[in-house]
């Protein structure tokens, strides 16, 4: 999923020129995927992805977040408060 800072970045544009360009984009039916915030569900993706031996850059480019905040989750730098476990909620019968 690519946002709109991640976009700029790489085209080496402004913030505000992409988010314009969209706004045009989507009045025309077409849509850009709006930045997703970080939930204990997508730090224990990352945690179990990255155990598991995929690389950061991996992971980073599948979620669209930055390096270092994929680095940092990985590593236990950040998100500390979040433990190991299931990351779905099941239902007990």
């Amino acid at each position: 999923m690519r946002t709109y800072q991640g976009i700029a970045r790489r085209l080496g544009l402004d913030e505000k020129m992409v988010r314009a360009v969209a706004e045009e984009l989507e009045i025309c039916g077409y849509r850009v995927a709006k930045p997703v915030k970080i939930g204990k569900v997508h730090v224990k993706a990352i945690r179990e992805r990255y155990a598991a031996g995929e690389s950061v850059m991996s992971i980073m480019a599948n979620t669209g977040f930055d390096w270092k905040t994929v680095d940092n989750i990985a590593r236990r730098k950040t998100w500390q408060h979040v433990k190991d476990g299931p990351n779905r909620i099941t239902r007990s019968s």
